[in-house]
Order: structure tokens, then C-alpha cells, then sequence
């Protein structure tokens, strides 16, 4: 089973340094691609890169195409049986790949949803992290049939992170984002919840999302550590 990572990028090289190195760690062992959409950075965010990690696939983007269509790229363009969406400035836990990709092997669902976690914007330790009091997950494991599924009043986050879903179902449902709408993320994961008839929940917190100040649309980066000091 191949996995497909997919950031969309835009003016956070060093965060999604970060990012990537966590994701490296999380694919040991595992057939994986990994795809950047970058939305015409300019702080040298492709070059930046491309020289520290030259097997990531990149998609060039000469605008900002925003995150919809960026996304849509990749899904695109990905081999994977399954796609992992993630956040430019947010990490994985080592082990988060493998436990997912684990359950599918056993049991080839939809999609595998965990919780996640938090951390400070410039904290390299994903193990630091403060638990999400925010979104109680429903208990660990398999939920079939879509009225099951949509029954379950507190379900998950409503965003693409901490979701490996197959690549099959979202083609075969076009369940690709629209950009017709504001919170386009939400959306999107509210019409993959209407075609869902069989998935894993796993209650633990294997993704950790950056908080704080330094969001992905507004921060410049620049206080963030470096490549040596973070994978050293």
C-alpha cells in the first residue's frame, strides 16, 4: 500500500522544514510519496527545499492558486492509494504513518481519522504537546454504514489534517475541494462525511497542529530554527 503526503505551501520554508522533517520520520519503513504544492512563494521556498530534500515531489504554482485548487493538484497528481493532507507549519508523531497504515492493511476502509494535538510555534518536539479539549473523538474503532457514521454528533474536526482517506473514494465520489466557498476545508470534509460507509477512528493524538501567533497565512518565518538544528 503506497501513501501519498500532501502540504500546501506558501512563504513558511523553515516551517515546512520542520514539517517535512517530521514526515520523512513518519514514512521509515513505508512506501510513500510526498508532494508540496508551493503557491508561487517568495521567500525561495522551492529552492530552499528542494536542496535539503530532493526526493519530495514538488508542484510550482507561477500564482496563488489558493488552498483548494492547490490541493486538488495534488490529488491529481498523487500515486498513493491513500492521501494524507497536511499544514505547512504543522509535524507528525514518528509512529502516526505506520499505526494508520496498519489498520489499513487489516482493514481497508475509507479513511483512518485520529485526533491531534497542539504546539507552540517554535517548539522542534512533537512530544510537547497539549491535547485538544476541543474535539472529543468517538471511541476507537470501526464505524459502517453512512447513518452510523453521520449519527455521531461529535465527530471529528472538521478539516482535512489527521485523515488518511483513500485516494479510490474521493475520485469516485469527485469529492475534490471547492473554492466556491469560504471555509472550504470544512466543507469539503462535510461531504466526504455524507458518502463514508466504512471507517476507523483512532483516538490518539497523531498530529499536531502549530499555534499561536505564527499561523500559516500570517507568519514570516523568520524566527524559526534551522534544518541542522532540527535534524540533527
Amino acid at each position: 500500500m503506497k501513501l501519498s503526503i500532501v502540504i500546501v505551501s506558501y512563504n513558511v520554508k523553515y516551517y515546512l522544514e520542520q514539517c517535512l522533517c517530521s514526515v520523512i520520520r513518519a514514512c521509515y519503513g513505508l512506501d510513500a510519496e510526498i508532494w508540496v504544492v508551493d503557491n508561487a512563494s517568495s521567500d525561495g521556498s522551492v529552492e530552499y527545499i528542494r536542496s535539503r530534500f530532493p526526493d519530495v515531489h514538488f508542484i510550482e504554482n507561477q500564482e496563488n492558486v489558493g488552498f483548494s485548487r492547490a490541493n486538488n493538484m495534488a490529488i491529481r497528481q498523487a500515486t498513493g492509494e491513500y492521501i494524507y493532507f497536511m499544514d505547512a507549519d504543522d509535524m507528525l508523531p514518528s509512529n502516526a504513518l505506520e499505526k494508520m497504515g496498519t489498520i489499513i492493511q487489516q482493514l481497508p476502509v475509507e479513511a483512518v481519522i485520529t485526533n491531534h494535538g497542539f504546539i507552540a510555534p517554535d517548539d522542534l518536539n512533537p512530544q510537547n504537546i497539549q491535547s485538544s479539549p476541543k474535539h472529543p473523538l468517538i471511541p476507537t474503532g470501526e464505524y459502517k454504514g453512512n447513518k452510523l457514521i453521520l449519527s455521531q454528533k461529535t465527530f471529528l474536526p472538521g478539516t482535512p489534517w489527521a485523515k488518511l482517506i483513500s485516494r479510490k473514494f474521493l475520485l469516485k465520489n469527485n469529492l475534490f475541494f471547492s473554492k466556491a466557498y469560504r471555509g472550504e476545508d470544512s466543507n469539503w470534509w462535510k461531504l466526504c462525511l455524507f458518502c463514508f460507509n466504512d471507517i476507523y477512528v483512532l483516538n490518539e493524538p497523531l498530529y499536531f497542529y502549530r499555534k499561536g501567533q505564527y499561523s500559516l497565512m500570517k507568519e514570516n518565518n523568520q524566527n524559526c530554527l534551522y534544518f541542522s538544528q532540527l535534524c540533527s
